[in-house]
């Protein structure tokens, strides 16, 4: 059968290389376009486009499909089907209409469960103990088609989403392989998915990455497994970002957030209900370590609040709430001198108040002066209100 195949990252280089290990022709490989990687910023392919073109098969990498172009490209194939794995793009009705069979994707999910972008870190983060790979057949909804063949594999709880990821190409090898033999003897199955049981696998943003260790202790464990070995959860120690690349759960309890214990076992912190003992991180600016070694060079002790700096601290004007912060004035003239480190207050809470909310960098040039000829009286301001604000002289 003549294919065309789409997809992108290594996930989708297994499912390329079954179709040339079945003796499918592949005619075309639809991939994204170059994009910059590494401390150089130098344009890279993708795995998909180094794989087909190092097999002889010729490769586009349009920045969308609606171009006409590309559209024209793809209906002069001629193609039987198109096989998509992971290419990071929707398909329009009109691309999805173009091959004589139809259109199929290998989804990284037991559908409906987990429709969307990121199913194999959202498997691991939710703590699920079984997953999958679905074929199916492609419409115009998200992971929306009709199943074909469904392949299950086991999650153990020593398995971060690396190791799910890589047995997840595995298992999508064989289920398209098994698809092929279907499709050649014309007799593809088709079960509709049940709509009401449908979840969701959000695109993995930045704010998911940073842990709240007032969460139960089992649910963190499983964001740090979800997120490792990239991008990596992270939390705040000292105003650096610490990032976990390993960790393990722990029924050890105390105060959430609270560092239990460090030493050659491993880096302990308390969460709402047990614990984490963190094993290999990666500190801010370096290379992953192990804890151990982190700590032969970074002294802590038990009873330290490690997520002090993070966006869930209570706001320093006893509102009695919790709000996303940001650190004031950090590139203002006079910061240092005004407040000497002073913690962050909520933005929020300032909201209410025109001589508070000065504190936000984006009223300051109401506060000051129209035209601080010195220094020093921009710093006198500052004090002042950092003096209204927390009731004491900061000098």
């Amino acid at each position: 059968m003549k294919i065309v195949f789409m997809g992108t990252p290594e996930f989708a280089v297994a499912s390329l290389r079954t179709l040339y290990e079945c003796g499918q022709d592949v005619a075309l490989a639809v991939t994204q376009p170059d994009r910059p990687k590494g401390r150089g910023y130098k344009l890279t392919p993708s795995p998909v486009k180094e794989y087909a073109l190092a097999h002889g098969t010729e490769v586009i990498a349009p920045e969308t499909l609606k171009d006409e172009a590309v559209i024209e490209k793809l209906q002069s194939i001629g193609a039987d089907m198109f096989i998509v794995t992971a290419y990071g793009k929707i398909l329009s009705q009109r691309v999805l209409s173009i091959p004589r069979i139809g259109c199929f994707n290998v989804h990284a999910s037991l559908l409906p469960h987990l429709r969307g972008a990121a199913p194999i870190n959202r498997a691991v983060m939710n703590g699920d103990t079984v997953g999958g790979v679905t074929v199916m057949y492609m419409d115009a909804g998200m992971d929306t088609g009709d199943m074909i063949i469904k392949k299950y594999v086991d999650i153990p709880e020593a398995w971060n989403a690396g190791d799910y990821y890589a047995a997840l190409m595995e298992a999508g090898s064989e289920a398209l392989a098994e698809f092929l033999r279907l499709a050649e003897s014309g007799n593809i199955p088709r079960e509709k998915q049940c709509a009401e049981k449908a979840t969701y696998a959000p695109k993995i943003e930045q704010g998911d990455l940073l842990l709240d260790f007032s969460a139960p202790g089992r649910e963190v464990f499983n964001k740090i497994r979800g997120l490792s070995p990239a991008p990596c959860a992270y939390f705040l120690l000292g105003g650096k970002r610490i990032k976990i690349r390993r960790a393990e759960y722990s029924p050890d309890s105390g105060e959430a957030g609270t560092l239990l214990s460090a030493d050659k076992n491993g880096i302990k912190i308390a969460c709402g209900s047990g614990s984490v003992v963190i094993r290999e991180l990666c500190p801010e600016g370096k290379g992953v370590v192990a804890a151990e070694s982190y700590l032969n060079g970074h002294r802590l002790e038990a009873g330290v609040k490690v997520d002090a700096c993070s966006p869930r601290t209570p706001c320093r004007l006893q509102c009695g709430k919790t709000h996303r912060f940001r650190r004031l004035f950090k590139s203002d003239i006079g910061f240092r001198q005004a407040f000497r480190g002073r913690p962050r207050i909520c933005r929020k809470h300032c909201a209410g108040n025109r001589r508070t909310y000065a504190h936000a960098r984006i009223c300051l040039p109401r506060v000051l002066p129209q035209r601080s000829k010195t220094r020093n009286r921009t710093i006198a301001v500052l004090r002042g209100l950092s003096a209204f604000i927390y009731g004491q002289d900061t000098r």
